[in-house]
């Protein structure tokens, strides 16, 4: 009779222990089983990756944009070549690049007074310009390096000639992780200071005659 009890107590201890077991496990296979925040996981893992791949496609698309304002102005800068070098005023060419560019640049910290110089020429032909102009524009002069070739810097003696123009210009990259995707430069431009790209344009014109030259064809200027 006395074994009765201890014995009792005994296995309902032992029973509460195997339902602890079962519970246990129980709801570690509910655990492994729920789905419920899976999709939110996923979102912040897969998050980062796809802000990257969003960024990279608009600082591409950017990119492109420069590729082809640059290639306008090479294209302004070879109009400007046509008539500015046979008439000795190789500084055009520059000047035609630069305002061509204004609109990709962000703005310097200063302004240069040929920037403002442009600025009032073009409020006078009653052209729309931003206020920024000039900021913008004195960065384009700095950003930007205008050659041709042949090099000379007159050609008002010389009959018209086949003229290459090249424009190249440090574009800034605004987009981080893909400075070194495009062969980037850290460096400071007219105090704007970040990773600039390279990119360059060439056009390729027939240049007029000099007003000085000696041409003997009947479609020149006169000898």
């Amino acid at each position: 009779m006395p074994l009765t009890p201890t014995l009792s107590r005994s296995t309902g201890r032992g029973r509460r222990a195997l339902d602890d077991r079962r519970t246990i496990r129980h709801r570690i296979r509910r655990f492994l089983r729920d789905d419920r925040g899976a999709a939110t996981t996923s979102f912040i893992l897969a998050f980062p990756i796809f802000l990257t791949i969003v960024g990279i496609v608009v600082q591409m698309a950017l990119m492109v944009n420069a590729k082809v304002m640059v290639n306008h102005a090479a294209d302004a800068a070879a109009r400007a070549a046509v008539t500015s070098l046979p008439d000795g005023h190789p500084e055009n060419i520059s000047q035609a690049a630069w305002i061509a560019l204004a609109p990709l640049s962000p703005q310097a910290t200063s302004t240069t007074s040929q920037a403002q110089i442009a600025y009032s020429a073009l409020q006078a032909v009653g052209a729309n310009v931003a206020d920024s102009f000039p900021a913008r524009y004195s960065f384009a002069q700095q950003a930007t390096q205008v050659t041709w070739t042949p090099d000379s810097q007159d050609l008002s003696q010389s009959v018209g000639q086949p003229l290459e123009v090249t424009v190249t210009y440090r574009f800034q990259l605004t987009v981080p992780g893909i400075m070194k995707m495009a062969q980037a430069s850290e460096d400071t431009v007219a105090g704007v200071h970040g990773w600039f790209w390279s990119v360059t344009g060439k056009c390729q014109v027939q240049t007029s005659h000099g007003r000085k030259a000696n041409v003997s064809s009947d479609n020149g200027w006169p000898q």
